[in-house]
């Protein structure tokens, strides 16, 4: 879906820069520390995402902001050509899944990060603003 690969190019090309920074020994000092760093790091990629939303993904996808809440990065996303009863939840639900698996797979510093416990979660809403449905990636499958 292009919708999905061009927003892991946004959140991806922020995150490179500053996800694997270390400490003097190239090490972090805890696990807690490297939660710390990965939970800045991520609030960091959300506030930057959200300075230029909304912006259209592709022709149906809006993305309308973007929220860390510690080691879970959540996209909201509207559908502008689907009112919330319109849409097939298990057919959406099963086409970002695998777009967003086969993304992970493609992508180091994607896999890199949820082997490190983040959560990517996508929140799809109608045109009506009414709720569609939530994807969590939290794992990936690579052939």
């Amino acid at each position: 879906m292009k919708t999905i690969y061009m927003l892991f190019l946004v959140v991806f090309l922020l995150a490179p820069s500053t996800i694997f920074a270390l400490d003097e020994n190239g090490n972090f000092e805890s696990i807690e520390e490297q939660d710390r760093f990965i939970a800045e790091t991520l609030k960091k990629m959300a506030i930057e995402m959200n300075s230029q939303t909304p912006f259209m993904m592709d022709s149906e996808t809006q993305f309308s902001s973007a929220l860390s809440l510690g080691k879970t990065l959540n996209f909201t996303m509207r559908l502008i050509n689907f009112s919330s009863k319109e849409v097939n939840t298990d057919e959406l639900s099963k086409y970002v899944l695998e777009n967003v698996n086969d993304i992970a797979c493609k992508n180091e510093a994607t896999r890199n990060l949820i082997d490190l416990g983040v959560t990517y979660v996508y929140i799809y809403f109608g045109n009506d603003d009414r709720f569609i449905m939530r994807v969590a990636l939290e794992k990936y499958e690579c052939d």
